[in-house]
């Protein structure tokens, strides 16, 4: 009778390589795991190639992303304001506490966290003007007007004391007469208005305390 050869003993060792293939998974796992875990900080310098973000290192936002600072949103156009990265506000629009870098216009100023315009910046509301003597004209900031100044359509806070808008001139306020008497080139009344060099004057003949030739 031929020998017979013996099985192999393949079950402890089948198992011990299981065991290893199960341990080295584990492993991997866990180092993937605090590879990925954010890492805390105190300041970017300690965040290698990403920033820190609410004391941990993260990549920098995206929009509507949270921040600490402008320098952590992506996008190089976009601002942290209230600790989200957003597009620049425009007039009228939120900012942090005296940052006019959050502020879309040049040369705005930051007041009670709402973005203003300077002169000559632009604006769609009165309101959106930094200085107190300009209005929103034409959506530009400019000086409030007197009489014969423009104003938006009927807009009176486009023009100064004593004055309202009378379509898009300023004209006087309650039909008063001219403090300081001048002469006017003019002798023709068109709907209320009187017309001469300096301009139309809401007044009529029996109130006008100027020379009318």
């Amino acid at each position: 009778m031929k020998d017979q050869a013996l099985p192999r003993a393949r079950g402890k060792s089948a198992w011990g390589r299981r065991e290893a293939v199960m341990a080295l998974f584990v492993m991997v796992v866990l180092v993937t795991k605090v590879a990925a875990a954010p890492l805390s900080c105190s300041n970017d310098a300690q965040c290698r190639r990403n920033v820190c973000i609410a004391d941990f290192c993260k990549p920098r936002s995206l929009n509507g992303g949270s921040c600490d600072t402008s320098s952590h949103c992506f996008n190089t156009t976009e601002t942290c304001v209230n600790k989200v990265c957003l597009a620049k506000s425009s007039p009228g629009g939120a900012c942090d506490l005296n940052d006019t870098g959050d502020c879309s216009v040049s040369n705005s100023v930051c007041t009670a966290n709402t973005c203003l315009s300077p002169t000559d910046g632009a604006c769609s509301a009165n309101s959106h003007c930094a200085s107190a003597s300009d209005s929103c004209i034409g959506l530009k900031c400019a000086a409030k007007n007197s009489l014969d100044g423009t104003c938006d359509l009927n807009d009176n806070g486009d023009c100064t004391t004593g004055f309202k808008c009378g379509g898009t001139s300023c004209v006087f306020e309650n039909n008063q007469a001219m403090s300081t008497p001048r002469s006017y080139t003019a002798s023709v009344a068109v709907n209320g208005f009187y017309y001469g060099f300096g301009g139309r004057v809401l007044v009529t003949p029996t109130t006008l305390t100027d020379t009318v030739e």
